[in-house]
């Protein structure tokens, strides 16, 4: 899965609903394996092609490790450069004591 192929999970995921296809992608489904099932089977970077569908199969824990590993490799480039600033202020972070006037007194994410 290179840059392209993320983007296009990311964009097919949060706009479609679907782990793909997205239309142009070389990937026709993306699965997320959870490593306990079956006891010891791990997969991770695996192509299963049958007939004209391709799939990629992660191990689901190993993704996500790589992704906040990219994502801190990447972040001081992003820091103090536009647009990122501007879109980080508005971006989901943990309010310790709320947002007012929806919820106040406890930790939400908003």
């Amino acid at each position: 899965m290179d840059g392209t192929d993320c983007y296009k999970f990311r964009c097919s995921m949060l706009h479609q609903c679907a782990a793909f296809p997205h239309k142009g992608g070389r990937l026709h489904r993306v699965l997320l394996v959870e490593r306990h099932a079956p006891q010891g089977f791990f997969a991770h970077m695996n192509m299963s092609v049958v007939g004209n569908e391709a799939a990629l199969q992660l191990d689901a824990s190993t993704f996500c490790a790589d992704l906040v590993a990219a994502v801190r490799r990447w972040w001081p480039a992003a820091v103090g450069r536009e647009p990122f600033d501007t879109n980080y202020e508005k971006f989901v972070r943990r309010h310790p004591n709320g947002v007012a006037p929806h919820f106040v007194g406890f930790p939400v994410i908003a």
